[in-house]
């Protein structure tokens, strides 16, 4: 035991003696001087760089320590270092040293900084140390100087916790990368053989992103075949290198990246080429695409995938062979190549492939900010099939502008729903092709299907991710009108809300323009051929149901009407005319024939379009004031009218023809006329106002049976008068209820009534128990006519009723209320009162039929009548008054006469005198005297009864 233990301590004192005495010739010979001696001017040498260190250390295990190190960087990038090192080690070879020979084998980097530059035109700072070791690979022997005696056999290089700062002045001159944490091991290093490299660092950005990289990397074939992983890389200190060939400015994101990167025939970026392959994933992506106007970030886009890449640095090509990417949760398959990547031509062509997308997963999946503005009110659903785009984007005109990205392709539209807001009740399904680019799609052929309807799309949508510009041609078949016509939303017309249509079929050609998420600037024009539309008011009786058949022609302003006809339950109308703003307000000018027509029917559709239904104002949003002053705006019509057949109430026409015009609510008739069996005829101008039921009408009527006009004008008189009538009357009124019209109605008129009879029992008895010679009961007459007004709820009368026997002279008011207040000059005929003594003592009149004056007061129903005794008394007086008048004027006539006699033969005797001949021969022959004219010329004389006449004329008038 004691033995062993001699003979362990005697080698252990052996080795400390020989590792002493080896310390001693190392550091004997290895001198600090030595070693710079030795390997300073052979590295320079070998990197054309001048080098400098601080210190110099020999250790017999761990190696020579070189403190201090910096490398000087290629003049032509920079004065400064390409590399500083705290220190360098190297592990040499033990027993060379014997041969005094220093064989490095290992080099290890102790925190190195080392700065990597790339200049314009793309060379790096050092590339001319790759050059000098290019050179010296193609020679097999190993550089020995013979007389210092080191010999560089390095088979391992390692950088320890090391930092690198990438500037690159082709990209951007401000652009720089700093790697720290670097770790790097290069093992097997040799000219002959493939050396294998692990690489670890700490990448910039965002914590926690990395890079690591093992492999492979043979420096006699220039190849490399590489593991490379990147995790929670930011995109956005990458952006100098993409942003030229894909314009985005990243905000955010996170990489991560496993590939396999194999390189050949070329070390750097300046050639050679190098295929990837691996998995990608890019998450939290934010980031602001220029090409559009919102300055908004796009986020939340996530894709994952793998790929196959392939690039010929020496053509400035990456070829993608295959990308199959999951964007949004959407399959995508992406092929292509990039030309000229890293020059001003650059120029991108990538084709893209999906199979399937599900159109309502992708709105919701997508994040808004990417969602072109045109779908901020669009619901979509559906599925986009066999989807088929090429991205094509050119580079930098001339190096100055850059051309925008472009896309085109191709795709098919399966069950795709489109619902606009707030028109969301419109959903069509559309199926069909389109093929698209950037600018526009274009629509071959697509089917849509909405509410029972077909409809039938061709042509092009412009702008469709900012302000999408439809050109559309449509081709719809609608065999239910009624079921779309519930699915209208209510903002598409005023009108919608005011009738209800019922059923209907219709076949629609239109083109259409405009944006679709902004209905009110679509432009269009078509026609559409309706076939047994129902219509009903809301505000009218449910009766009143109007029937459609015709054609109409329309734009987003007008619409057409060619021989349309409308059926009421009394009416049948052709209509040929336009509707102006019928979205709005419409304005019509539209002229209509007819065979048969009920005007009671018309004035209450027209009344129940115009009448806002019930309950609208407190569900529609409530409207802006309107200014001071401002009309209410309000359908507006005009046109011309011919009528067959026409009634109104019980009154029936025949050949009318008239012009007419709504606007503000108020319905004005012109130039009527009408014929109304029996050869009478109308004529009439007027105007309703259809919200306060104001009317007035000139009317003028010819041999028109009365009963028919008062039952339609007035009906309550309507049993009292019969006849044919002529008459011109101006009425006006308001009001429906009786207490209105009584207090409003306002008539003007003169009327002649023939063969006719006044019907009123009371007031026939009281007459007949008043002056029993005939029964006034039925006042039955050859001729009535007067003047007539009504005002203040009263009818003022001035009339002549007149036949043969008897005439009544009514003068007074009838009450609206049936109230009388009337003179009545009863003059009744010598034939029926001859004998009567009671009736001789009235007034007679120069025929000698007497007058009675009676008054009437009461009512219609109790009528009080009286002889007006008063104005018999005045009768009778002017009466007597009138005989003295007469009898005076006849004595005066007679006395008149017998001077006239008188005087005839006084001035016969003195002519006489005057023309005997002044010889006093007397002529056997009466001579007429002569007068002298004031030319001198001689007159005929006049007879003697003539020269009297004119002076008995003088006489009486001087004494008048």
């Amino acid at each position: 035991m004691k033995k062993g233990i001699k003979i362990a301590a005697f080698f252990l004192g052996a080795l400390a003696v020989l590792f002493i005495g080896l310390s001693i010739f190392i550091k004997a010979y290895l001198t600090s001087e030595r070693v710079k001696g030795l390997v300073l001017p052979y590295a320079e040498k070998a990197l054309g760089r001048k080098i400098a260190v601080e210190d110099v250390k020999i250790h017999i295990l761990t190696g020579i320590e070189i403190s201090k190190v910096s490398i000087q960087d290629n003049p032509a990038f920079s004065s400064g270092p390409f590399l500083t090192a705290d220190e360098f080690v190297l592990k040499y070879a033990f027993w060379p040293l014997f041969k005094k020979k220093l064989i490095i084998h290992q080099v290890l980097a102790v925190r190195p900084h080392i700065s990597i530059a790339r200049n314009e035109r793309g060379a790096f700072n050092f590339s001319d140390l790759s050059a000098k070791a290019g050179a010296g690979s193609t020679k097999p022997k190993e550089p020995e100087p013979p007389s210092q005696g080191f010999v560089p056999l390095i088979s391992e290089v390692e950088i320890e916790d090391g930092e690198i700062v990438f500037t690159d002045q082709s990209v951007h001159p401000a652009s720089s990368l700093l790697v720290q944490k670097v770790n790097f091991t290069a093992e097997d290093i040799s000219p002959t053989s493939p050396m294998t490299v692990t690489l670890s660092a700490e990448l910039p950005g965002r914590g926690g992103a990395r890079l690591d990289i093992t492999g492979q990397v043979d420096p006699v074939s220039h190849t490399s075949d590489l593991q490379v992983k990147v995790d929670s890389l930011d995109l956005k200190i990458l952006s100098p290198y993409y942003h030229q060939a894909v314009p985005l400015t990243v905000l955010s994101s996170r990489l991560n990246l496993s590939s396999r990167i194999m390189s050949a025939a070329g070390m750097d970026t300046t050639g050679g080429r190098i295929q990837a392959d691996g998995q990608i994933s890019l998450d939290e992506l934010k980031f602001i695409y220029p090409d559009t106007t919102s300055k908004e970030p796009v986020q939340g886009l996530n894709l994952k995938g793998d790929y196959v890449l392939k690039a010929d640095m020496s053509q400035h090509l990456v070829q993608v062979e295959r990308m199959n990417l999951s964007v949004v949760q959407i399959p995508v398959q992406v092929t292509g190549r990039i030309a000229s990547f890293n020059t001003p031509a650059r120029q991108v062509d990538l084709r893209l492939s999906a199979s399937e997308i599900d159109l309502a997963r992708l709105k919701t999946t997508v994040p808004p900010s990417l969602l072109p503005k045109a779908l901020e009110k669009i619901t979509l659903g559906g599925k986009i099939l066999g989807l088929q785009a090429s991205i094509r984007k050119a580079g930098e005109a001339g190096g100055q502008a850059q051309a925008p990205l472009a896309w085109f392709g191709q795709a098919r539209l399966s069950a795709v729903q489109v619902a606009y807001q707030p028109y969301a009740s419109l959903v069509p399904r559309i199926d069909g092709n389109l093929q698209f680019d950037r600018q526009k799609v274009h629509i071959p052929k697509l089917t849509a299907a909405l509410v029972g309807s077909q409809t039938i799309l061709s042509g092009t949508i412009s702008d469709y991710l900012e302000k999408p510009v439809m050109n559309l041609k449509i081709e719809s078949q609608i065999p239910d009108m009624a079921r779309i016509y519930q699915a209208l939303p209510p903002a598409l017309s005023p009108w919608l809300t005011r009738v209800k249509l019922q059923q209907g079929a219709a076949r629609i050609t239109a083109n259409l323009s405009g944006n679709p998420a902004e209905f009110s600037s679509l432009r269009y024009q078509g026609d559409a051929l309706l076939r047994q539309i129902k219509i009903q008011p809301l505000a009218a009786d449910p009766s009143l149901v109007s029937r459609i058949n015709g054609l109409l022609k329309f734009t987003e302003n007008e619409l057409g009407v060619e021989n349309l006809n409308a059926s009421l339950p009394r009416s049948d109308l052709t209509l040929n005319g336009k509707i102006s703003n019928y979205r709005t307000t419409p304005v019509m000018q539209m002229d209509v024939t007819s065979p048969r027509i009920s005007l009671d029917e018309i004035l209450a559709s027209t009344q129940a379009l115009t009448a806002q239904p019930e309950g609208e104002k407190e569900k529609a949003p409530p409207k802006e004031p309107a200014p001071a002053g401002a009309p209410e705006e309000k359908l507006s019509a005009s046109g011309k009218v011919h009528l067959a057949r026409a009634t109104y109430k019980s009154l029936t026409m025949q050949n009318v023809d008239l012009a007419y015009s709504l606007q503000n609510g108020i319905l004005r008739w012109q130039n009527l006329k009408a014929e109304v069996p029996g050869q009478g005829i109308i004529t009439a101008d007027g105007m309703l106002d259809t919200d306060k039921t104001i009317y007035s009408s000139k009317l003028s009527i010819q041999s028109l049976p009365v009963q028919e006009v008062l039952m339609a004008l007035a009906p309550k008189y309507a049993s009292i008068f019969s006849g044919n009538a002529s008459s011109s009357i101006n009425l006006a009124g308001e009001g429906k209820d009786k207490a209105k019209i009584r207090q409003s109605l306002n008539l003007t008129g003169n009327f002649q009534l023939a063969d006719g009879k006044i019907r009123n029992t009371e007031l026939g008895k009281s007459l007949s128990s008043l002056l029993p010679v005939a029964d006034w009961s039925e006042l039955a007459f050859k001729t009535l006519k007067g003047k007539v007004a009504v005002e203040e709820g009263k009818i003022h009368l001035d009339s002549s009723l007149a036949r043969e026997d008897y005439v009544l002279e009514p003068k007074g008011t009838i009450g609206l209320d049936s109230s009388l207040s009337m003179d009545i000059m009863v003059r009744i005929s010598p034939r029926i009162t001859r004998g009567n003594k009671i009736l001789s003592q009235y007034v007679t009149d120069d025929k000698g039929w007497i007058m009675i004056p009676v008054k009437a007061g009461g009512t219609l129903t109790r009528p009080a009548l009286k002889v007006d005794l008063a104005a018999v008394g005045k009768g009778l007086q002017e009466k007597a008054k009138k005989q003295l008048e007469e009898k005076f004027w006849k004595e005066e006539e007679k006395a008149r006469e017998e001077l006239e006699e008188k005087l005839k033969e006084k001035l016969r005797q003195r002519f006489f005198d005057k023309s005997s001949p002044k010889d006093g021969r007397e002529s056997n022959q009466e001579q007429s005297p002569k007068e002298v004219s004031n030319e001198g010329t001689a007159a005929k004389p006049k007879p003697v009864e003539d020269v009297l006449k004119d002076t008995l004329k003088g006489f009486f008038r001087k004494g008048e």
